[in-house]
């Protein structure tokens, strides 16, 4: 025998991911709106300014390094001149290594597209065989370009590839994310409390149990409904009272009647 599934319900599906209560679904409605439009903002700012910032900072950094191997290659009786001229106007610490050949280096692992942005300008620049260490020196990233009688190690100071206002700006946004979820949580907290009170305290009524009035609180909706329960229940209440009373009138006008023929119904000779 086969078993035939029945077709999938989305909405079925849809409707077991969502929270039950209200609370849960209005801080979804604020929620989800805030955090697809910060996700675009970050998207754009990362995609575009950043990429393209970044861009133009490591082929600023690739051009000044390619500068300085093309005066070496040129005239390499001039290397330690052309060396110190890049630490005075390029703010580098560079040192030659005789005799030394390129070591293997883990793969790059900087934030952003920053590594590939640098290892595109050092190829287009320099021309010769060059490796990227990021973490050899807090704040310093060290490229290493191989010579044909060894190693130019060249010192890049990391806030030349690396600006701030991005983190400012992620800090910002996670940081105002948070306040607006804290402060829509207190808000719907106090909305929902009302509703939460107006069925608890139908609910009660319904059971014969009479707690009182209701203080009305939240929304000016939920304020409405809140007093209009009030003077349902007083209404209730009055009608309740009315026909106790109404009963107790009637059973106190048949009672006498009763009693006289009960009295004479006694008298009758046997």
């Amino acid at each position: 025998m086969k078993l035939r599934l029945g077709p999938l319900q989305p909405d079925r599906l849809f409707r077991k991911i969502l929270p039950r209560g209200l609370f849960g679904r209005s801080l979804l409605i604020v929620l989800i709106p805030m955090v697809v439009l910060q996700a675009v903002a970050l998207q754009i700012f990362y995609g575009s300014h950043l990429d393209e910032l970044s861009r133009r900072l490591a082929d600023a950094v690739g051009g000044e390094i390619g500068f300085m191997i093309d005066q070496i290659e040129r005239d390499p009786a001039h290397r330690t001149l052309v060396l110190q001229e890049g630490e005075k106007h390029f703010n580098f610490e560079s040192s030659f290594l005789n005799g030394e050949t390129l070591e293997h280096l883990p793969p790059p692992d900087a934030p952003g597209p920053v590594d590939n942005d640098l290892a595109n300008a050092l190829a287009q620049d320099v021309h010769r065989p060059f490796n990227v260490s990021w973490h050899k020196t807090p704040g310093i990233l060290r490229v290493n370009i191989q010579m044909a009688d060894g190693v130019i190690r060249i010192d890049v100071p990391r806030k030349r590839l690396f600006i701030g206002t991005f983190y400012i700006f992620l800090v910002w946004l996670i940081g105002s994310a948070l306040l607006l979820v804290v402060l829509a949580a207190l808000f719907l907290r106090t909305q929902v409390r009302g509703i939460r009170r107006l069925a608890e305290a139908a609910e009660n009524f319904g059971m014969g149990r009479d707690n009182g009035p209701i203080r009305p609180e939240g929304a000016s909706e939920v304020r409405r409904a809140g007093a209009a329960f009030n003077r349902m229940q007083e209404r209730l209440l009055r009608f309740l009272t009315q026909r106790t009373t109404m009963l107790a009138g009637v059973s106190h006008d048949l009672r006498t009647p009763l009693t006289r023929l009960r009295l004479a119904l006694a008298m009758q000779p046997g």
